[in-house]
């Protein structure tokens, strides 16, 4: 099963990092492959019916989209309303991931 968060940031706005992190203190590192999608819809069901996710990290990207440990940041160039964390491959534990994630605007 995929598991999945959304953050509304609650109007466009600039991202150019996207901060991950995982609890591996009490869970060890779960997640093995993950994707970010950003959307420019003006809600999160426009988003979802009109297929508007654009990936802006995933597996196949240079230095994301594989594991998440205690810390990972993702650079990335949108201007989005919404950004969305897919946990693909998440390893078999008692509980899901504890998982923090950010869209953050750090340059200029």
């Amino acid at each position: 099963a995929q598991t999945q968060l959304v953050l509304d940031l609650g109007k466009q706005a600039a991202v150019d990092r996207i901060f991950l992190s995982e609890d591996v203190v009490h869970d060890g590192q779960l997640v093995g492959q993950y994707t970010v999608d950003a959307c420019s819809g003006v809600s999160l069901s426009a988003c979802d019916t009109g297929k508007h996710w654009m990936s802006m990290v995933n597996g196949t990207s240079a230095k994301g989209g594989q594991t998440i440990g205690t810390h990972h940041i993702d650079k990335v160039n949108a201007t989005v309303r919404f950004v969305r964390l897919r946990l693909l491959h998440v390893l078999h534990a008692a509980t899901l991931p504890q998982i923090s994630f950010r869209a953050l605007k750090v340059g200029n």
